[in-house]
């Protein structure tokens, strides 16, 4: 059965319900918020006002997103529809013409943008978030509960397609790339309190419910 790494506990999840598809999301305006794509109900929990789900490219960041949003009942922001809708170009077009650090100036900068919103969001946020102090900070604020989706280097390579327009493409050989990143970024979650979800053999659905146990 599935479960999750929040430190060295684990616990075990229920399985949960399917919201609309993952492709609602994608769309004009950075705020999934309409009615039509929430849950039934808004869920309250007073000690956190923003989840941010993330996690290495391909890991589900977008997906599991968008359901945990839709399964609480709250707003959803997702740090590529925001920077591209903000200037008009995808972060693989803002990588390959203004480079690398100035990409992810750009993904913390929506980060620390979507934790300031008043109501309570899901942000799907970009994995260079981790490398800063500024925004690891901001990830350790009270309110703010961070999941991060680890997969496999290999799970990442099937996924991973540098045709994508929305996604930077790093070479050919993107399970090396992908697990240098990890290698990179990993230690740094217990400084920020994430809870680790383990992404290999589970659905999306899966994962939504252990982060719904996780968060309590």
């Amino acid at each position: 059965m599935a479960g999750i790494r929040a430190g060295l506990t684990t616990v075990v999840a229920p399985h949960a319900s399917r919201p609309p598809g993952r492709g609602e999301g994608r769309g004009a305006g950075a705020l999934f918020a309409s009615r039509e794509c929430r849950g039934d109900y808004p869920v309250t929990m007073r000690a956190v006002d923003h989840v941010v789900v993330t996690g290495l490219m391909a890991s589900g960041k977008t997906t599991v997103g968008q359901l945990l949003a839709h399964r609480l009942g709250w707003a959803w922001r997702d740090s590529d529809i925001d920077i591209e809708t903000a200037t008009g170009s995808t972060v693989r077009q803002l990588r390959d013409h203004d480079g690398v650090d100035a990409m992810h100036a750009r993904e913390a900068a929506q980060l620390l943008g979507a934790l300031r919103a008043p109501e309570p969001s899901v942000i799907s946020a970009a994995a260079s978030v981790i490398d800063g102090a500024t925004t690891r900070a901001a990830l350790r604020r009270p309110g703010v509960a961070v999941i991060w989706l680890h997969a496999s280097p290999e799970l990442l390579a099937r996924r991973f397609d540098s045709t994508d327009e929305h996604r930077p493409a790093y070479g050919d050989d993107p399970a090396t790339f992908l697990a240098q990143q990890a290698a990179q970024r990993e230690p740094l979650l217990s400084e920020i309190g994430a809870h680790v979800l383990d992404v290999d053999g589970r659905t999306p659905d899966q994962l939504v419910a252990q982060a719904m146990k996780a968060l309590g």
